[in-house]
């Protein structure tokens, strides 16, 4: 039951945050959807709040200092986690850019880098394994280093579980 009211919240954030208004009395099927069942968390009594969020998405960066400034309030109240979602074959490098900083430790540094990248500054496309090699060696990044983890079994085994996550958690883009 956490697991669906936190789900609930996590969208409603989402819901809210898009149309500018936060509703005194949510409505389920409107503002957020309870999942058919309970799902387990590993959070222990915390809250899990998960983000499922695609770098290429312009209303994702428009919503993520939104998203950050919340998750900082929010403290040691809350799990946070972030779900790069799989849209089609052309988003994978991104997918994988996602997964490679988040094993190697850096995505807090360079998370907000890559929205930049993509919605402001050089509006990189990031469709390509050499454009991202490229763009994070550019950003300092160790390319040999960068690119090993991104090919390892583990930021693989991420990139499974995000399509697996998305149908579990009923995600859709429409």
């Amino acid at each position: 039951m956490k697991m669906l009211r936190l789900f609930a919240a996590g969208l409603l954030l989402c819901f809210a945050a898009a149309a500018s208004a936060s509703p005194s009395e949510p409505k389920n099927g409107v503002e957020y959807l309870t999942l058919p069942q309970t799902l387990p968390t590993d959070t222990g009594s915390k809250v899990e709040v998960i983000e499922f969020f695609a770098y290429y998405c312009p209303h994702c960066n428009a919503f993520e200092p939104l998203l950050e400034e919340w998750v900082k309030k929010q403290g040691a109240n809350i799990v946070f986690k972030r779900v790069h979602v799989p849209y089609s074959p052309s988003v994978l490098p991104q997918q994988r850019l996602f997964y490679t900083l988040e094993a190697m430790g850096l995505l807090e540094k360079y998370h907000q880098k890559v929205f930049d990248a993509m919605h402001k500054d050089q509006r990189l496309r990031l469709g390509s394994d050499e454009e991202v090699f490229d763009w994070a060696a550019q950003n300092g990044i160790d390319r040999a280093k960068f690119a090993e983890a991104y090919r390892s079994f583990g930021v693989t085994a991420h990139v499974r579980r995000a399509g697996t996550m998305m149908s579990v958690y009923h995600i859709n883009f429409w």
